[in-house]
């Protein structure tokens, strides 16, 4: 009798957390460069408000738990801080902006630049966000949108099957990104305030580097070495894109010549001066469709937030 009550219960909660959903998989949110959780709070309050779906919490990360900017290392690195309202919803954030010693967005000296950390690092963090996600949804995939770098962070994730769950499956359903550099940019230090030039982040969005002229190595490979990665006065606090914990030159497959699974539905979204349809040609050869929207961010809100209702209820099945 005991055991018929027990099972009954686990249906019965298992079937609320199902009814409590809208959306056929739950969506990961991820932030881009020296940014935090805090820039999905206006989407936040529009799929809650006008479409009606449950936020189910905060997944932060430090990515430089041993807070060294010298040397970079997985084990060493990353480290897991839940928030204590993580609970059953529709979509959920990520917020790489803690240090390490557990506060959120630091400034000056308590920052150790975990919102600027190597995009290895945040891929194989999203590993452990998506499985949090999984097992508190009893969904079998997510959907990752990644903004800027978010992307950049949900494709190393997907690219490297290493990163995969234990059964060696990704379990992600669609990948949409919006502003992602897929291509590198050498902009963006002179664009975004706060930016520490010499970060790991900044040494993996290049797409070229002003001294040497070498292709950027995290995006389209090549050997970590300071030679290659010259990029002027610029000199990053380490070159080890790997992240292994050892600069010794390895030579690195670059994100846009891994392969790129086809399991899975792609969309891309960028603002730029005119309305078309692009279709991303990447080095690998998954093609991405890229749409270009000139609008206000009032409306571009409003069009997000339907995109991605509409996106996420349009999936392979």
């Amino acid at each position: 009798m005991k055991q018929k009550l027990l099972i009954t219960l686990l249906i019965a909660i298992s079937f609320s957390k199902i009814i409590a959903q809208k959306l056929p998989y739950p969506i990961i949110f991820i932030h881009g460069l020296i940014s935090d959780d805090t820039t999905w709070n206006n989407m936040k309050n529009s799929l809650t408000n006008n479409y009606n779906l449950t936020y189910g919490g905060r997944i932060n990360f430090c990515l430089n738990q041993d807070g060294l900017n010298s040397t970079s290392n997985l084990g060493a690195d990353i480290q897991l801080y839940t928030s204590a309202t993580f609970t059953t919803g529709d979509f959920y954030v990520i917020n790489f902006d803690i240090n390490n010693l557990g506060v959120l967005y630091p400034t000056g000296t308590n920052d150790v630049l975990s919102n600027q950390a190597a995009i290895t690092k945040q891929g194989f963090a999203l590993k452990t966000a998506i499985q949090l996600v999984l097992n508190q949804t009893n969904r079998d995939k997510v959907i990752l949108f990644g903004h800027s770098m978010g992307g950049l962070c949900a494709r190393e994730y997907l690219q490297n099957p290493s990163n995969w769950q234990p059964d060696g499956i990704h379990h992600v359903a669609k990948l949409i990104t919006t502003g992602t550099p897929h291509l590198g940019s050498n902009a963006i230090g002179g664009q975004i305030v706060g930016v520490d030039l010499r970060s790991e982040a900044m040494r993996d969005l290049k797409s070229t580097y002003n001294n040497s002229g070498a292709n950027g190595v995290y995006l389209f490979g090549g050997n970590e070495l300071n030679s290659v990665m010259d990029d002027g006065s610029n000199n990053y606090y380490n070159v080890d894109v790997n992240c292994d914990g050892i600069s010794n030159g390895d030579f690195v497959t670059g994100l846009n010549y891994k392969p790129m699974y086809t399991n899975l539905d792609f969309a891309c979204i960028i603002c730029t001066g005119a309305l078309v349809l692009e279709i991303l040609q990447l080095q690998s050869t998954v093609q991405i469709l890229t749409i270009y929207i000139l609008i206000s961010p009032q409306i571009y809100l409003q069009l997000l937030s339907y995109i991605i209702f509409y996106q996420t209820n349009y999936i392979l099945t």
